[in-house]
């Protein structure tokens, strides 16, 4: 009996009213083998009296399945599939029981919300338990959030947000967050998952626009700025944004800007940022110019650029960053091919001799994902008259040497 209980699929309001009876026949015993629940089809609606055919939410039946969540303390997974009711915040708004014993379910792990409208989303945000998946999908996919995947666990969160918020709504414990698409505005985001120490931003448009960009409208736009994420660690984007705050590590190895406005935008969001910590893609040195003027802060850098020589690129590159205070640089050069492993030494060199305040040296030639290999240096003496001196770590110091650096302390 117990093994028949734990996992439920209710298709018919009838199922769930034999439901709750044969859980309620043996008080809260059969109640605690429950581990999931889903809801589909009529499982919550009755017929209107008054509209033949037409189908509205169950306040009593609600009531009855709040008593059984109550009850049920082992239950980890709820999902609510394509139910046949205009909404189903409606459901929560006329049975708040049903609301009050999903957001006190302290065992739930995963909740799946199929809905018409943002009712649930009040919901998510009184869960008093840690959700490790949460998945909400609209009715109408076009510009709604299309799933929220991990919302609630602080350890790893991938949400892909594509919705507005509703004013007030705020999801506190939200500490890394995916967003893409398009958004109302980086104010109503950042209000929405104030405590966020990681942001990955991919695609972002304002809304009510077809093809814009926050590239674009990075000053004085209805974009508006992140002013809520004050505690932000690492920041990954494909285009410049407008924030207010320090982040620790900036990665943007997917923005590639070829103009002087999108170079200057650049510039903007790092002097704003004062990273630690940046990553990057090179393909102009008027580009990486305009970035070493602003990078005061910085003093782990991690370049990507593609099919220039090495030597090239220390001739043409590596005296740009000579002001850039730079305890340690990764250089990951694609498409080069390592014919003399004993010439990345000198070349090492030349790079330490270019930016004085280098202590590590991180080359790594490769020309495809797999084929990428990892050489590390630490300079030292400067006072040779031979300029400095370098020597080459063992792979399994630098492996270390790798983790330590990405982990670089503001001040």
């Amino acid at each position: 009996m117990p093994r028949r209980l734990q996992n439920i699929t209710l298709n018919y309001r009838e199922d769930t009213l034999s439901f709750c009876s044969f859980i309620f026949s043996d008080g809260p015993r059969r109640a605690t083998c429950i581990r999931s629940l889903k809801f589909s089809g009529t499982s919550l609606a009755m017929s209107d009296r008054i509209g033949v055919g037409k189908l509205v939410s169950d306040a009593s039946l609600a009531y009855k399945l709040a008593r059984v969540i109550a009850l049920a303390t082992g239950l980890r997974s709820v999902r609510f599939d394509n139910t046949f009711i205009p909404s189903l915040g409606a459901v929560f708004d006329s049975s708040p029981a049903l609301a009050d014993a999903l957001a006190g379910t302290t065992s739930l792990r995963e909740v799946q919300f199929y809905v018409k409208d943002g009712g649930c989303l009040t919901l998510l945000a009184r869960m008093k338990n840690r959700l490790h998946s949460v998945t909400v999908l609209f009715h109408r996919p076009k510009g709604v959030v299309a799933q929220m995947r991990a919302l609630l666990q602080p350890e790893t969160h991938d949400a892909i947000i594509r919705e507005r918020y509703g004013p007030g709504i705020t999801w506190p414990a939200v500490q890394d967050l995916t967003v893409s698409g398009t958004i109302k505005s980086l104010s109503t985001l950042s209000h929405a998952f104030p405590n966020v120490r990681s942001v990955d931003a991919v695609d972002l448009r304002p809304e009510g626009t077809a093809g814009g960009n926050l590239l674009h409208t990075v000053n004085g736009s209805p974009v508006g700025t992140a002013d809520d994420w004050t505690q932000l660690d690492v920041v990954t984007l494909d285009r410049p944004i407008s924030l207010l705050h320090p982040v620790r590590h900036l990665n943007l190895t997917r923005v590639y800007v070829d103009n002087t406005k999108g170079w200057s935008a650049t510039a903007t969001l790092i002097s704003c940022a004062s990273p630690v910590i940046i990553s990057l893609a090179v393909f102009t040195t008027r580009f990486l110019e305009w970035i070493a003027k602003f990078a005061t802060c910085c003093r782990y850098m991690r370049i990507y650029s593609e099919n220039v020589r090495l030597y090239d690129w220390i001739d043409r590159f590596a005296p740009l960053l000579s002001s850039v205070p730079l305890h340690a640089i990764l250089l990951i050069a694609w498409g080069h091919r390592l014919d003399d492993r004993s010439s990345l030494v000198k070349q090492a060199r030349l790079i330490a001799a270019c930016i004085p305040s280098l202590v590590y040296i991180n080359i790594a030639p490769m020309q495809s994902i797999e084929g990428r290999m990892d050489w590390y240096y630490r300079v030292e003496s400067r006072a040779h008259e031979d300029g400095p001196q370098i020597i080459l770590l063992p792979h399994d110091k630098g492996d270390i040497l790798k983790q330590i650096l990405l982990e670089t302390a503001r001040g």
